[in-house]
């Protein structure tokens, strides 16, 4: 009976959940860009006194290709291929006395717009071609007095090593530092039209109001090692369109996390954190409370060689606890059926994977890989930085599914995956990226869905 219950409700969501499997692997792509756009190179426009004007802007183009994203070799994929234009302008007005200089501290007001192009192709793909913008994507202050330092406005927040969460909010942040002591307070809640991550609630599109409070305390006094805690406080006021008077949805949790980052002598670089979830979800199907009792961990450690190819090697272990009566990772309807909800469910990010980028939920990965520059003795070539992973999946509870809806079996065995990638900087303002990824299913799909799922980019993009 339970397995003919699950099935109908996924039935019932499976354009839903298609859009929440998208939007995780959308945010791995935005993950990417923001590492390139947080090291972009402004140029100085003007300088009045200790005031100055730099501006900036960055345009990508980035072509994907998907095959058996169902995992099913008879279906025709509902999307095969898309194409993305983005469109970054920045400005940023700094004051910095002479004094400040030398203090290496400096005051400035920061505002980025975004304007993303998409055109989607496929048996199925939704909204076939949709413009993004042009909207505000940064906008805030930074001040910066000594051992205070105040960031205010939409900018990206993050609290640990960003699961639990981390993107980009509306907030601010207050740090105070200490020689070996950081304490830091964050007070962020999701911008205006930012959709829900319970794709269940009806409107969730452009309807997410969440708030967010956090405590954080980091103690460097341990040569090259860091240990820092965090107390984190979600709340959810987000509203139903229209109203459902048989089901709630309200999702209140709270995070806590400690963790350690450093490194091992000089060549051996780590991350571990441990992340406590508590607070409130909503039964499927009533109005009643359950009790949230879950857990993550997120450890990496990494070995740098001393070859002139940069040759880089490591290992990751991370895992989310999962609830055996969800069907759904993220959603109301579907989700917690009775009893306490043991389920991960976070509002940051972890890379998972090229091809099928789940969410640390009800999951278990173990990754290994390598990094190196192949070409170093071709000066033209000498930039080129390829990439290879290799992940393996497990579910926590077999009983229970993940965020990629396909894995139905009550089987620990979700599967394996192969990504490789090519990071190429032929410039000091263009880089081409290419990425590619093969996911092969475990005993956790049925034997119909259990095709190789494939996903390849190729991204150019030009700082000016």
């Amino acid at each position: 009976m339970r397995r003919i219950l699950m099935a109908v409700v996924l039935t019932g969501t499976l354009p839903l959940l298609a859009l929440a499997d998208a939007s995780e692997s959308s945010r791995r792509v935005e993950e990417k860009k923001r590492e390139i756009l947080d090291e972009a190179p402004s140029r100085l426009l003007r300088t009045v006194d200790s005031f100055s004007l730099e501006t900036g802007g960055w345009i990508n183009y980035r072509y994907s290709d998907y095959k058996n994203s169902d995992n099913d070799k008879s279906e025709e994929d509902a999307l095969r291929n898309s194409s993305w234009g983005d469109l970054r302008l920045w400005g940023r007005l700094v004051y910095q006395t002479p004094e400040m200089a030398q203090e290496k501290r400096r005051h400035f007001l920061y505002l980025r717009f975004k304007d993303v192009y998409i055109r989607n192709r496929g048996d199925d793909p939704g909204e076939k071609y949709d413009n993004r913008g042009p909207s505000v994507n940064y906008a805030y202050g930074s001040f910066d007095w000594d051992a205070w330092k105040l960031e205010a406005g939409r900018r990206y927040f993050n609290i640990g090593r960003g699961i639990a969460f981390s993107g980009v909010f509306d907030g601010v942040q207050v740090n105070y530092q200490q020689p070996g002591w950081n304490i830091g307070l964050l007070a962020a809640q999701t911008k205006p039209h930012d959709d829900n991550i319970d794709t269940s609630v009806p409107g969730y599109d452009k309807g997410a109001a969440r708030s967010f409070a956090g405590l954080g305390l980091g103690y460097a006094g341990i040569p090259d090692h860091q240990i820092y805690g965090y107390a984190l406080v979600e709340r959810d006021h987000s509203r139903e369109r229209p109203e459902d008077f048989a089901q709630d949805y309200g999702y209140d949790a709270v995070f806590y996390g400690a963790g350690s980052k450093g490194q091992w002598g000089k060549r051996w670089p780590y991350w571990l954190e441990v992340i406590q979830e508590t607070g409130t979800s909503r039964e499927d199907g009533t109005n009643a409370k359950s009790d949230v009792k879950a857990w993550a961990v997120s450890a990496e450690q990494r070995f740098l060689t001393l070859w002139r190819s940069g040759l880089t090697f490591s290992g990751e272990y991370a895992m989310g606890s999962g609830d055996p009566d969800r069907a759904y990772v993220t959603n109301t309807v579907g989700g917690n059926a009775a009893g306490h909800d043991r389920n991960f469910m976070y509002f940051g990010y972890l890379p998972t994977g090229v091809a099928l980028s789940p969410l640390l939920s009800n999951l278990r990965l173990a990754r290994v890989g390598v990094d190196l520059y192949p070409f170093f003795a071709v000066p033209a070539l000498r930039k080129v930085l390829l990439g290879l992973d290799y992940y393996r999946y497990w579910k926590d509870r077999p009983e229970g599914g993940i965020s990629d809806y396909d894995a139905t079996e009550t089987s620990r065995e979700v599967g394996q995956e192969v990504d490789v990638r090519i990071d190429w900087r032929l410039g000091p303002r263009v880089i081409l990226s290419v990425e590619g990824g093969c996911f092969m299913p475990g005993a956790a799909y049925p034997d119909t869905a259990r095709a190789r799922e494939q996903a390849a980019s190729i991204s150019l993009s030009y700082i000016f």
